[in-house]
This record gives C-alpha cells, sequence and structure tokens, in this order.
C-alpha cells in the first residue's frame, strides 16, 4: 500500500491518503461478518435499551460464538 502512494503527485491528499492508510485494516471475511455480526448487532441493542448490562451482553456473545 505505500508503494502505490508513492506515484501520488499532489501533496496534500498524498498527506492526508498517507495517514488514513497507516491505520487502514482489512474488512474480516464475509462469512465472519455474516456470524458474528448478528450477534454484535443484539448484544449491542440489548445493552442500549437497557435490558442488559455490557459485562453479561458480552459475555452472552463470547458463550454464541464459542458454540461449536
Amino acid at each position: 500500500k505505500a508503494a502505490a502512494l508513492l506515484s501520488w503527485q499532489e501533496l496534500e491528499s498524498y498527506q492526508a491518503l498517507e495517514q488514513v492508510s497507516s491505520s487502514a485494516q482489512l474488512m474480516p471475511s464475509n462469512d465472519l461478518v455474516s456470524t458474528i455480526g448478528p450477534i454484535l448487532e443484539q448484544a449491542v441493542v440489548s445493552v442500549i435499551t437497557a435490558q442488559r448490562d455490557p459485562r453479561s451482553a458480552a459475555q452472552t456473545v463470547i458463550d454464541q460464538i464459542n458454540q461449536p
């Protein structure tokens, strides 16, 4: 990714892109997102709506992810 920036001519854009690219992360696979996404969403909603505390919601996520 750093090599791609070397051909950039516009200094202001280069600096912004360099800063963003240094912290960029690859997205997880679609399988992982489709498996874990709904579990995390449910946990977040339960915390936001005060149905569960963050610790118990996180534990539920861990338990669900670790199920075979």
